[in-house]
């Protein structure tokens, strides 16, 4: 077996099946195999599953972790490359697969590659704007040479781009992963800071636009809070990212204004761009005011 895809379920219903349906009309030239471990799912997203040629796995709720569960189905793969990809991160295309593992064929310096992300057509505008800017249309090389003080220096000072990578969808050398496993004690980011690891060790992230899947969320404000908060408390884990109280509304304004003409472009409704106009600053305050306390508190 090449390729073993891991996807981690608790109730998916929503997207499982097209998720599912769209990896096995893959044209590739790889074998693959398809792990789910499911986490206690009590809506059809067992039923689902079982409708595909997939392997189950089934773990308590309790004893599932972001790095942990990761880590799992690594441990029950046989494929020499493995695949992550969300229950809600549906292959946009036929080539999502190959494109995305391909790079790793080609160069055994290049540990991990991750792919492009399309928003699905509710996404918020706050939301899409994000994921433009976190995944654009153009592909990307990441290695750092740390003998070389200018490269050296680069990472330093920008090292939260160069560890950007996504469990969303992405592909990971499996005897890398052997070696460098995903950190457990983390409460999310463990893409990134396996990431950030991977980098530092020598190896080279690729980031394949070619390879897309359509992924978005519309949380609300609370969640959103929670969601940066945890963002937050991780980052303070492998990092040391500072954010003073102050950047919170230097971040809520500057990202609002980003926002607006952003909204004002969209081929919507008069209302519902005042509508969005009139959130963005409330979503952009969460996210900043959860980092924030996510940094101070952990």
């Amino acid at each position: 077996m090449e390729l073993s895809i891991i996807i981690l379920t608790y109730n998916g219903e929503f997207y499982l099946d097209e998720v599912l349906a769209s990896i096995f009309h893959q044209k590739t030239q790889f074998s693959f195999e398809v792990i789910i471990i499911d986490s206690g799912s009590s809506d059809r997203s067992l039923e689902i599953m079982e409708k595909h040629p997939v392997r189950i796995h089934r773990i308590p709720n309790s004893d599932f972790g972001h790095g942990k569960t990761r880590n799992l189905g690594v441990k029950l793969s046989s494929g020499q490359y493995v695949v992550f990809l969300t229950q809600d991160a549906t292959p946009a295309n036929e080539y999502w697969l190959e494109n995305l593992v391909m790079p790793l064929t080609e160069n055994t310096d290049v540990a991990g590659t991750y792919s492009c992300q399309i928003p699905r057509p509710d996404c918020n505008p706050c939301e899409w704007r994000d994921i433009e800017l976190r995944t654009p249309p153009v592909g990307m090389v990441k290695k750092v040479n740390f003998e070389d003080d200018l490269q050296k220096n680069a990472y330093e000072k920008h090292y939260q781009l160069f560890m950007r990578f996504s469990n969303v969808s992405s592909c990971i050398r499996k005897e890398v992963l052997d070696k460098m496993p995903f950190k457990e004690n983390i409460t999310m980011m463990e893409d990134q800071e396996w990431c950030k690891r991977a980098i530092e060790a020598g190896y080279t992230i690729i980031y394949d636009a070619s390879s897309a899947v359509y992924h978005s969320h519309n949380h609300s404000l609370r969640m959103i809070y929670k969601r940066h908060h945890d963002f937050g408390s991780s980052l303070k884990d492998f990092t040391d990212f500072n954010f003073a109280f102050k950047s919170v509304f230097i971040h809520m304004f500057f990202e609002s204004l980003c926002d607006f003409p952003f909204i004002i472009r969209q081929s919507t409704k008069p209302l519902w761009k005042l509508k969005w106009i009139i959130k963005s600053p409330f979503i952009r305050f969460a996210m900043y005011y959860g980092l924030f306390k996510g940094l101070q508190h952990g």
